[in-house]
Formats: structure tokens, sequence, C-alpha cells
């Protein structure tokens, strides 16, 4: 049984102690070391950093989780230091090659993401972006290896001196690539929520009804990537809102979701503007993770001028 009693304890000295412990049990082959990590919407996490001597890179173990987990009475310190120790040793830290020095062997993995500019103020001073309506398009390199799966660096102001380029070469490279790398996929909520069921195995009668009230009911899509990471970016796609709208004979309201993944509505199923800002507001005060936030606001696309605007 875990102890409910337990003091709590803030998570700096949290991550000392597992630290320590983690040392113990390593020993001297390993330096470990204890890392803050931002993240988007100025989100900090904190972790250790375990480097095996010799070697020039090292996993990063992140502990926000299991803090709040031993917090919550939930896990032990002893099982946390056993996770540590067990994902440093799974986990396979990415060394950047040389091909990330040279521009002209980096351009083919450059792509855009998309990011809250006011929340994400203290960032973009060090990086190169786009201001996009109340959002900025960022740069990240991507990374894709078949031990570790896909991962990404994002692209700083010292990497694009590096490479000698600007901001507007970025822009042109990553919109050449984005799409051709991450495609896309829309799918209705009523698939969406189906393909839930489904792998809930719900009973084919429940199924049946379900599926009937959703199309009956919802004529909401979701667009995202085909990774379903960070598929917001797909706004940015040239013609794809145009080619939806052709498809679905309207305009449509874009809902934002999170950074993952956005939220298409035909303009003729729309109710008040202010109901949805509303509900925005509260999905992502509750639902979504602060580092998962796109935005607090409604967009609207026209499809007679083939634009984005946001709802006021």
């Amino acid at each position: 049984m875990q102890q409910k009693w337990r003091i709590k304890m803030e998570i700096g000295n949290f991550v000392e102690i597992v630290k320590m412990n983690v040392e113990k049990i390593l020993g001297k082959e390993y330096e470990i070391t204890i890392k803050e990590s931002g993240k988007n919407n100025g989100v900090i996490y904190i972790g250790l950093s375990i480097r095996k001597i010799g070697l020039s890179v090292a996993p990063l173990i992140y502990l926000n989780e299991y803090f709040e987990k031993y917090n919550n009475g939930c896990i032990t310190i002893e099982e946390t230091v056993e996770y540590v120790i067990k994902s440093s040793k799974s986990k396979c830290p990415i060394a950047i090659g040389s091909q990330f020095l040279n521009y002209d062997s980096a351009r083919k993995n450059i792509v855009y993401r998309l990011i809250n500019t006011e929340r994400n103020k203290e960032l973009l001073e060090d990086i190169p972006h786009i201001e996009f309506l109340d959002l900025s398009i960022v740069f990240r390199y991507l990374i894709t290896e078949e031990s570790f799966g896909l991962a990404s660096i994002l692209i700083h102001k010292t990497h694009m001196e590096m490479w000698n380029v600007t901001t507007e070469e970025l822009f042109q490279t990553a919109k050449e690539n984005t799409q051709k790398l991450e495609g896309y996929e829309i799918q209705s909520m009523t698939d969406v929520i189906c393909d839930i069921m489904k792998a809930g195995n719900s009973t084919e009668e429940i199924f049946d009804k379900s599926t009937k009230a959703l199309q009956e009911d919802i004529p909401l899509y979701v667009l995202s990537n085909k990774s379903k990471i960070e598929g917001a970016a797909c706004m940015l796609y040239p013609n794809l809102f145009r080619n939806f709208a052709d498809v679905i004979g309207s305009s449509f309201y874009i809902i934002p979701s999170s950074i993952h993944e956005l939220l298409l509505l035909p303009v003729e199923s729309m109710g008040e503007d202010k109901e949805f800002i509303n509900m925005i507001k509260v999905i992502n005060d509750t639902q979504v993770a602060p580092e998962e936030i796109l935005s607090y606001s409604l967009y609207y696309y026209d499809k007679e001028e083939d634009k984005v605007f946001i709802c006021r």
C-alpha cells in the first residue's frame, strides 16, 4: 500500500532525492545532471539527464508527471527511481548528424508548426518566426530513427545564422516540405468517435444507434497530420481549406482543439459565435494540457475570399 500520510514536497526537492538515489544505483559509470526544458506556452519541464561516461549524448527523463503522482500518494520514490533507470536504458538518445550543420542537406527535413504568439513571447525572441493571425509560424528540423521514432529540433536564430538563411527562406522550404512529409487527414467526428467505440468493444446494437445519432447531430470534422502530432499546422497547407470548402459547399469555422488538431464546422451548422468562444475557453482551461493549447480564438474560413479570419 502507498503511504497516504507522506509530507508533500516541492518538485526541486523531489528531483534532488530521485537523482541521489539513481546515482547510488548506477554508480560512477554515469554522469547524472538535473536539467530544465522549456516547452510550448512557457511550460517548464524538469528531469534527469543520464549520460554514460564516454558517450556524447544522453537521454533526458522528465519527472513532472511522477512528481504529481508522488504528491498524490500514487507512487513511491523507489518506484520513481526504478522508472528513471529503466527509461534511461530503453530510450535511445538522438545524435545530430553532420547533415544538420549544412543547410543544403538539412533543408529537406525542415517543417513548420503553429504556436500561440502571446503565450510564447519570450521564446519567440530567440527563434525565427512569422506572425499569422494571433499565432506564429515556427520551424523544426525533423529527425526520424527506427529505434526512436519521430522527433524534432526547434530551429533557433543561431541555426539560421549558421546556415546563412533568412526567415522567408525557411518558410518557403517548410512550405515545400511539411505537407509532403507529414500529409493530412480530415475525418468526420462521427468516424473519430466510432473508431473510439470500436476500440472500446461496444456492442453492435449500441454502435449502430450511436452512429446514426452522430451522423444526424454532429456535422463536425477533425483535421490533423498523419502522425497526429502538432497537426494544427495543416491550417497553413496551400489550397487545403479551399478544397475542403468546395467539398462541403460552404465556408466554415475553425475550432483550435489543440496544437495537434483542428475542428472544422460548416457555417450553416454554427450557433452563436460567443457560445463557441466560451466553449473553447472552458475546454482549454479544463481539458487541454497547458503546453498543448493553441489558441482561445474562434477562426472563420471565408470561401469567397479564400482567407482565414479571427471571429471577434
